[in-house]
């Protein structure tokens, strides 16, 4: 089991992985259209589990940009796309290979209550399949979701 602390953030999604790899893009994504994209394929265009294809971070632009809104990030039903760039950028999944993933986010104070409900409901136990355009499949299952409660007990008390 790995563990991967991600933070889907208002103006950019944050990673760091047990061998403290780091890395972040903007929190955005776009439907992928069907066009050239350039050679070397230097956009990553994934899908998750054979859904539509999508562009995330710096390189979704245009008219068609998606991104969590509100407090209840992990949530919203534009997070998902967003989690799967920060499983896919982490370098954590091997090919042919399903890999056990503890995630660690943090909430904010004013929606921790609800938003550790709703998101434990909607990640543990979850699988997701990220697809490459050139065919790169990794699959990853979100073990256990941890928010880390101790912040909000240390600074109400």
């Amino acid at each position: 089991m790995v563990i991967l602390g991600v933070d889907l953030g208002y103006g950019d999604t944050k990673l760091v992985t047990e061998g403290n790899k780091k890395a972040k893009f903007p929190s955005r994504w776009t439907p992928a259209e069907s066009r050239n994209w350039g050679i070397g394929g230097n956009i990553p265009v994934i899908s998750v589990n054979d859904g539509e294809s999508f562009i995330f971070g710096e390189d979704a632009t245009g008219t068609n940009l998606r991104e969590p809104q509100g407090d209840g990030r992990l949530t919203d039903p534009n997070a998902i796309q967003l989690l799967a760039g920060a499983l896919w950028t982490s370098g954590i999944g091997h090919e042919g290979e399903k890999t056990d993933v503890t995630l660690s986010s943090g909430v904010q104070l004013g929606s921790f209550d609800r938003e550790v409900v709703e998101a434990a409901k909607l990640l543990e136990g979850k699988t997701l399949k990220i697809k490459s355009a050139q065919g790169t499949e990794q699959d990853f299952k979100i073990s256990k979701l941890v928010m880390p409660q101790f912040f909000r007990e240390y600074i109400c008390t």
